[in-house]
């Protein structure tokens, strides 16, 4: 396995005097995306508790390595970890540690302090008795895409806790982010992840009686839907089926149902 073979090797960068001897101590920061990249697949595979544990031990190792070893390749890597920690709360459906996440995230690198970021990688410098050390900030587009993404998750836990004027703002919130990324990614704002912010914002709308408006947001919805849909599924595609089921609820039209080819 890829990381077994960092952990016996090692992989130190070849460097000299102080930081070398720092490094000794350490397992190599290339661990930690190993251990983000299992996370991963074991999350597409639904095992969310073992995902957990490879995303918080990756945490930990690059909270440690990536400063014993000088590296600042990677400066979102942090804010991403975290992300994935609270999403996957959310998908064992610990919703309060969930909710926690995504508030901690919101605060600590949404807040107001970080409004004036520039586009460009940024750094904290922490002074502890008497020892400096520099660790890197998100990039700026990175950032606005997680904070996306954290906001439509949050509104998600809100509107189940029957929060709606709370889980409503953030997915404005959201899919305004959603957009600007959308725009600055791939120059065009119908993306998925805006649709899928479009169907938070009508389920709300729905919930509070506000049919017009669900309506709107579920029809842009599946008018993005249909851009990117399989050609060969039509209507069978399972985002335009999710608009559309939505848009006839609203209606209180029967649903539609997957149609075999």
């Amino acid at each position: 396995k890829a990381e077994d073979q960092y952990r016996h090797h090692g992989l130190r960068l070849s460097q000299t005097g102080d930081e070398e001897e720092d490094t000794k101590t350490h397992v190599h920061p290339e661990i930690s995306k190993v251990l983000e990249n299992q996370g991963l697949i074991l999350r597409m595979m639904g095992n969310h508790e073992h995902a957990l544990g490879k995303y918080k031990e990756a945490m930990e190792v690059w909270e440690t390595s990536s400063k014993a070893y000088g590296l600042q390749d990677d400066p979102d890597k942090g804010l991403k970890l975290q992300v994935s920690i609270a999403d996957c709360y959310q998908s064992m459906e610990e919703i309060g540690l969930a909710q926690g996440e995504y508030e901690r995230i919101l605060t600590e690198y949404y807040g107001k302090d970080n409004d004036e970021e520039d586009n460009t990688t940024t750094t904290t410098t922490t002074t502890t008795d008497n020892n400096s050390t520099t660790t890197p900030k998100p990039t700026n587009t990175s950032k606005i895409a997680l904070e996306g993404v954290v906001k439509h998750n949050l509104g998600q836990i809100y509107s189940q806790q029957g929060k709606h004027e709370e889980a409503l703002e953030l997915f404005l919130d959201a899919y305004h982010v959603k957009r600007k990324v959308a725009k600055m990614e791939h120059g065009d704002e119908a993306h998925p992840e805006v649709a899928k912010t479009l169907n938070g914002i009508g389920a709300v709308h729905a919930t509070l009686g506000n049919t017009s408006e669900a309506l709107s947001y579920f029809r842009e919805s599946l008018l993005i839907a249909r851009i990117h849909a399989d050609a060969d599924l039509g209507d069978n595609d399972p985002n335009i089926l999710h608009a559309l089921r939505n848009i006839a609820i609203v209606k209180g039209e029967k649903p539609p149902t997957f149609t075999a080819p």
